[in-house]
């Protein structure tokens, strides 16, 4: 049955002096709509390298890369720039958040990209900041936000349009330990509602909550 990613042979080198850093070396793997997996491996073994290529962040040297059935690499930059725009959210260790911004803004910035089809952006900005307890935070700026709140910020950003799929690098590895056990449940609740989500973690109680659990190693899935 094909699955909202699809992905066959995947490989990824980077050109480095004096030869290249292999680092997916034939990834094959499929991921259905509303999966809830963990990408585990030790730093090196390819995972966020195979997170920014799921992301179409960067392109594969070789292989197969399908989305919901859409071959990637067939599509121009813009095409592929408007379906990462549109089915993809993004969460990161480091939030990312423009510290000029306040935090409506920074949520903001997500419409600039694909604006949301159905609704105003600043309305659903403001649903999702209330939604993450950040509705009091609207107009500071992240220096004044804590980690957790900052992380609360990014995943809000991440769902102003809607995308099918959220992919998480190290959602709580600048968090301490209950704020990143809130930020997990917030991830599972959304997961819960339909949202396919795939996060990449070092933190074993973290992947353990995963419905599946895909290891890297070496640039390829060991188990």
């Amino acid at each position: 049955m094909p699955g909202l990613i699809d992905i066959a042979g995947l490989r990824k080198e980077y050109p480095m002096r004096g030869g290249a850093v292999q680092a997916l070396r034939g990834v094959t793997l499929s991921v259905q709509a509303g999966e809830y997996i963990a990408i585990v491996g030790a730093s090196g073994s390819g995972k966020s390298t195979l997170l920014y290529l799921l992301g179409m962040l960067v392109t594969p040297t070789a292989g197969q890369y399908r989305f919901d059935g859409k071959e990637v690499q067939t599509l121009s930059d813009v095409e592929r720039s408007r379906l990462r725009g549109r089915e993809i959210g993004f969460v990161f260790q480091s939030f990312h958040l423009l510290p000029q911004f306040t935090v409506l803004e920074n949520v903001l910035l997500a419409s600039r990209y694909c604006p949301p089809a159905r609704e105003d952006p600043s309305r659903r900005a403001l649903q999702l900041l209330e939604r993450v307890g950040l509705s009091h935070r609207l107009e500071h700026h992240p220096a004044e936000l804590s980690n957790g709140e900052m992380q609360r910020v990014a995943i809000a950003r991440a769902l102003l349009t809607d995308p099918r799929l959220l992919l998480a690098d190290e959602p709580t590895g600048n968090l301490d330990e209950r704020t990143g056990n809130e930020i997990t449940a917030l991830l599972e609740e959304l997961n819960r509602e339909g949202k396919t989500v795939i996060l990449i973690t070092h933190n074993p109680a973290l992947a353990g909550r995963a419905a599946r659990r895909i290891a890297i190693k070496d640039g390829q899935v060991a188990a």
